[in-house]
């Protein structure tokens, strides 16, 4: 039972679209890019309030660290390299679960990671939930944070282990990153039928045409593996695989665990290795592709207790 030591936070903040669109159109001024939007019939209401709730919950993040003295540097997702960690004590994903998932690529098994939902309430039509992740909001992280640093971890806080996934194409270590959620295998048109020699824990087979394979550890089974029929994983640390489609229910292709490591030789000329879904690698014919569970897992802040 302790108290987390911080000293310096690091906040990992979303791209808002009206952000993305600036350097889209080529206007960082944001003043000379909403009449342009405008002009193009675009919902520039809903693109500036989705901006300001996302820069009014940084304020408030950024306030709160520094009003109880500690140091905080501000960085974007689409910036963000494995060098950014150092020194830090703790790591704020600040936007929705793509920004946590992109911070957990990252960031080193000793540094936790506390997500915090910029925009829970949404904006215009879309309805907009914590998510998987982001558990905190803008409005209750200085009682969350207080919490950190005066509480103690299975009382006040708890630290959760997180699976990670080691990707590595073609046996170079030069080209191997983590994975957080999952890890696609197949054409990056994911309804077109793709041929794999797959080999699962040394068992190797050449599947039949399919639409491609998912590798998902255990805490991220509620999407996609389970729209595809994959059973409940009984190993909360595992990481499973799954093969896709309406062919490979034809065929009577499952999935299962993966004990050791999965590889899988690609038969495409113009296939995929999707990480995240934020990552693409090329994957073409003959090139090989590793996928094992990572010796770094993840520390994640919740403030519910694990089940």
């Amino acid at each position: 039972m302790r108290s987390v030591k911080i000293e310096r936070l690091l906040i990992v903040s979303k791209r808002t679209k009206l952000e993305d669109l600036a350097d889209q159109y080529g206007r960082p001024d944001l003043e000379q890019l909403i009449p342009l939007l405008d002009s193009q019939k675009a919902d520039v209401s809903a693109l500036t309030q989705e901006h300001e709730i996302h820069q009014s919950a940084l304020a408030r993040v950024s306030q709160a660290v520094e009003s109880l003295g500690l140091s905080v540097l501000t960085i974007s997702v689409t910036r963000l390299r494995g060098g950014d960690f150092q020194d830090v004590d703790l790591v704020l994903s600040l936007g929705g679960d793509g920004t946590f998932v992109t911070a957990a690529h990252f960031i080193p098994a000793t540094i936790p990671l506390l997500g915090i939902n910029s925009n829970p309430g949404g904006s215009g039509q879309r309805i907009y939930s914590l998510g998987a992740y982001t558990r905190v909001r803008a409005d209750d992280f200085p009682s969350k944070l207080k919490a950190l640093i005066d509480g103690q971890e299975g009382r006040d806080y708890f630290l959760e282990t997180r699976t990670r996934m080691e990707v590595r194409i073609n046996s170079d270590p030069s080209n191997t990153c983590l994975a957080f959620a999952e890890v696609f295998i197949g054409h990056p048109l994911r309804k077109k039928n793709s041929k794999h020699i797959l080999d699962v824990d040394g068992v190797a087979e050449e599947q039949p045409r399919t639409s491609g394979i998912i590798v998902y550890p255990a805490h991220s089974y509620g999407a996609w593996a389970k729209d595809e029929g994959a059973p409940s994983p009984p190993d909360p640390l595992g990481i499973y695989y799954r093969v896709t489609g309406i062919l490979a229910q034809k065929y009577g292709l499952r999935g299962g665990q993966i004990r050791d490591q999965l590889t899988c030789t690609s038969s495409l000329t113009d296939g995929v290795v999707s990480v995240d879904t934020f990552f693409d690698y090329p994957f073409i014919f003959g090139q090989m592709v590793m996928v094992r569970k990572a010796e770094e897992k993840l520390a994640v802040v919740s403030f519910q207790c694990p089940e």
